[in-house]
């Protein structure tokens, strides 16, 4: 299965007004948060600045089995999740 990864350029400068030098690529880390309750899932995207960690939120679920398949879909690096959750 090939998947498609997003990469982030990582930039260098040395000093405050010198050139900008392209010195490699970033891989993403794919996040998928699963929660019933849609204001944690909220509470999880807004507390954590996802793009300076290097990370992007693929997908969220509301329910088990919508995590369960968004998880065999999206291949995620990461998945923060709630333990007892309805859709089982």
């Amino acid at each position: 299965m090939i998947r498609q990864i997003k990469v982030m350029p990582y930039f260098y400068r040395d000093r405050p007004g010198s050139d900008i030098f392209l010195i490699g690529v970033k891989l993403m880390v794919r996040v998928i948060i699963a929660d019933d309750e849609i204001r944690i899932c909220k509470l999880i995207i807004n507390l954590i600045n996802w793009d300076e960690l290097g990370m992007e939120i693929v997908g969220i679920a509301d329910n088990g089995i919508d995590a369960l398949s968004m998880i065999e879909r999206e291949n995620p690096d990461i998945v923060i999740t709630d333990i007892r959750m309805p859709g089982y």
